[in-house]
């Protein structure tokens, strides 16, 4: 048997193992280990059909070469370093803590930036649409007119009704002046749902007791 069928036969165990491997949850589908296993697996595979040149298989395995290159270069260019302004620097650590700033933006960018006092972030027994943070200043969580408990810095407003845009268990209001950081909740689902890395930084901002607060 010929050197290039021994090296051929590698590329196929190569395919297998990344394959196994993801299965037993060892490697990240999205990871560049998986990529770079693909890669190295298609090349061995080409140069085996150097020999026996096969135009359909020569099609897959330059298709798995751009792919994996591609998903290399991207997860590169996810997590290459970029600046935030401070307070969305703030904002991902509060909802998105341990995401790349790159992946964190594109979400606070589809958010606005408030800066009001005497307004209303949530009613009782009304559909939240918004996730709001306070980012300064103070809001009041008030039930049957006393107020329950006071909202700081780095507290979200939201984050039992977001998910489905339940009504609010209780009335938020901003009494003096706050600024603050809102997001529809519509928009926040789709991003998430489309997100994987993003939504479980969110959870685990969410489930942060330093931040969570009900609403």
């Amino acid at each position: 048997m010929e050197i290039t069928q021994y090296i051929g036969i590698a590329g196929a165990v190569t395919y297998l193992l990344s394959y196994f491997l993801l299965q037993l949850g060892k490697i990240d589908g999205n990871g560049n280990f998986y990529a770079f296993m693909n890669m190295l697996a298609a090349i061995f595979v080409m140069v085996s059909l150097t020999t026996h040149f096969n135009i359909g298989s020569m099609i897959i395995q330059i298709s798995f070469i751009s792919l994996s290159l591609y998903a290399i270069f991207r997860s590169f260019w996810m997590r290459r370093d970029i600046k935030l302004a401070p307070m969305e620097q703030q904002l991902a650590e509060v909802l998105f803590p341990n995401l790349p700033p790159r992946q964190a933006l594109p979400i606070i960018r589809k958010g606005s930036w408030c800066n009001e006092a005497r307004v209303m972030l949530a009613r009782q027994g009304e559909p939240l649409e918004a996730v709001s943070v306070l980012m300064t200043g103070e809001a009041c969580v008030t039930k049957s007119g006393k107020c329950v408990a006071r909202l700081g810095a780095g507290q979200i407003v939201g984050e039992v009704s977001w998910r489905d845009n339940s009504p609010a268990t209780a009335d938020v209001a901003v009494k003096k002046q706050a600024h603050y950081f809102s997001i529809s909740s519509r928009q926040l689902r789709k991003f998430l749902s489309k997100n994987t890395e993003a939504a479980s930084a969110f959870e685990a901002g969410l489930r942060n007791p330093l931040v969570r607060k009900p609403a």
